[in-house]
């Protein structure tokens, strides 16, 4: 689930089923993604899993390729 946002400069990917988004990040890291595993911005209660995935810089391209590259990684 892509949350809303009305302007910034990141997108935040909530990955429900997912067990570990560190494990997941630092995949994502070895191909030259720079992402946030969301679990570490939660302080209250169980931790949601899901990606913090800066876009200042990035192109259509880049996001298509990062998305196809996630779907890849849950996929196993």
């Amino acid at each position: 689930m892509l949350l809303e946002q009305d302007a910034g400069l990141h997108l935040t990917l909530l990955l429900p089923g997912l067990r570990d988004d560190v494990k997941l990040c630092e995949a994502l890291r070895q191909h030259g993604f720079k992402v946030q595993p969301f679990s570490r911005y939660c302080f209250l209660n169980e931790p949601e899993q899901g990606l913090v995935i800066g876009i200042a810089d990035a192109d259509q391209a880049t996001i298509r390729q990062l998305i196809q590259l996630v779907k890849q990684k849950l996929n196993g």
